[in-house]
């Protein structure tokens, strides 16, 4: 059977989807999710970083945009990947909330993500995974952790560098820039929104709100709220 369009973070249906976006968002409404999240996430920064490394853990590719897969029968399992310049240890739902969260359209991943994620965990069952120790639940849940693993990673990038070219009038900021820099910050900016997009249909705040707070020193001080 087709899977419900409008997966839950637990898995099922979800009746309430995510309202269709503007269609030329400002970048304050692509993040005024995320910034209402602000205070949460700083309360609870340190359960995120710390369950984020939850075992299992095994190899990552931690890049895995389409730029970076090529599809071809003639490949082992239809496909190779290149540039394993961000490889790190870490939770495998990684690499799968990455090209998920940053290749598809909110639309798209919506219908799809809960049967592939049950088609991966799967997967992981033919390959000798213990599911009685990794259950699907358990996988969802990684799930819906890593694609804030993956808006950050991306999130920095486009901050970092675009600010860098921001200020000194260069690449997509020049005042006539090329294609090229046109190209990398569409790209970029719909990464973004899709993550943005992607966290919130995953309900993230609540999974978040489930860990416990822990105070440092910019975490629940008035004036580094």
């Amino acid at each position: 059977p087709n899977p419900s369009p409008n997966p839950s973070p637990n898995p099922g249906p979800n009746p309430s989807p995510t309202p269709n976006p503007d269609p030329n968002p400002t970048p304050k409404q692509v993040y005024a999710p995320v910034l209402a999240w602000a205070p949460l996430i700083k309360r609870r920064h340190r359960y995120l970083v710390r369950r984020l490394f939850d075992p299992p853990l095994t190899v990552c590719h931690g890049d895995v945009h389409l730029d970076n897969v090529f599809f071809s029968p003639d490949f082992p399992g239809g496909l190779k990947m290149i540039d394993f310049g961000n490889m790190f240890f870490g939770q495998g739902c990684n690499d799968l909330a990455f090209f998920l969260g940053t290749n598809l359209e909110p639309e798209v991943r919506r219908w799809h993500e809960e049967a592939l994620l049950r088609r991966y965990h799967a997967g992981l069952q033919q390959g000798g995974v213990n599911t009685a120790l990794y259950p699907f639940e358990r996988c969802w849940e990684d799930y819906r952790l890593n694609m804030w693993r993956a808006y950050i990673n991306i999130a920095y990038v486009t901050m970092s560098r675009f600010d860098v070219m921001r200020k000194k009038g260069t690449g997509a900021f020049a005042a006539e820039p090329d294609e090229g820099s046109r190209k990398e910050l569409a790209t970029y900016e719909a990464r973004n929104r899709r993550l943005v997009a992607a966290l919130v249909d995953l309900k993230f705040e609540e999974l978040l709100a489930e860990g416990p707070e822990s105070c440092g020193p910019c975490s629940c001080l008035p004036f580094c709220a």
